[in-house]
């Protein structure tokens, strides 16, 4: 039987998935302001992620072996994933605030032509 934190990671992938699964369906359906860097981002997020649930689902199965090198190595890439989507996060944040402020800027101009008017 898994343990709670295998539950945690098969529950984890499913909400993940489900939830890319709607992101996707939007950028298709509504046309939302997210250029092609931010999709790639987005997309190596979702990888990510579940790659570390997969790592979750694992986890138990390296440790029951009782190897020192196998767990270290197993630890070293939960760690590098979990930097690695700390970084994409900031990335994917930046460019969604740099969309923001442009729309921001946007809707200024329509404001101040506007005005003039």
């Amino acid at each position: 039987m898994p343990s709670f934190i295998q539950w945690v990671a098969i529950i984890g992938i499913i909400a993940v998935l489900t939830g890319f699964a709607i992101e996707v369906r939007r950028w298709k359906t509504s046309g939302m302001m997210v250029g092609k860097y931010q999709r790639k981002l987005r997309i190596a997020l979702v990888l990510l992620v579940e790659i570390l649930f997969v790592m979750m689902l694992v986890g138990a199965w390296v440790a029951s072996r009782g190897n020192i090198i196998t767990e270290l190595i197993y630890w070293t890439i939960c760690v590098f994933l979990g930097l690695m989507i700390i970084v994409l996060a900031m990335l994917d944040l930046r460019a969604v605030l740099r969309g923001y402020a442009s729309y921001n800027k946007q809707i200024r101009e329509i404001m101040r032509e506007d005005e003039r008017k």
